[in-house]
C-alpha cells in the first residue's frame, strides 16, 4: 500500500469504523490476488508488472457497507468456544 491508498482507507475509515476498514483491506487482498492471478494465467500480465490496489481497496469498502459488523458473525464461534469449554471443565 502506498500512500493514495493509505488517505483513501483513513477517509473510508472515518465513514465506517475502524473494524470494517480491516475487513475491507483483507477483502481488497483477496480480490487483488484472484484478479491478478487470472491476469498471469491469461497471460495479460507479467509477475513484475504492477496493478493498482486502489480500485480492490474502493470495491471492497462498499461491499463491506452493506454488510454486518464482521465482529457479529464470529461471536457465533467465541459463544460456541466457551459452551465446549464451560462442558469439558465442568463450570
Amino acid at each position: 500500500m502506498m500512500g493514495g491508498d493509505v488517505k483513501l482507507m483513513t477517509g473510508v475509515g472515518a465513514f465506517i469504523g475502524l473494524e470494517k476498514v480491516l475487513f475491507s483491506v483483507f477483502i481488497a487482498a483477496v480480490f487483488g490476488s484472484i484478479v491478478g492471478l487470472a491476469l498471469i494465467i491469461c497471460r495479460k500480465m507479467t509477475r513484475r508488472d504492477y496493478m493498482p490496489f486502489s480500485p480492490f481497496l474502493s470495491a471492497a469498502s462498499i461491499i463491506s457497507i452493506f454488510l454486518p459488523q464482521p465482529s457479529s458473525r464470529l461471536d457465533i464461534f467465541f459463544v460456541w468456544e466457551a459452551q465446549v469449554f464451560n462442558r469439558i471443565l465442568g463450570a
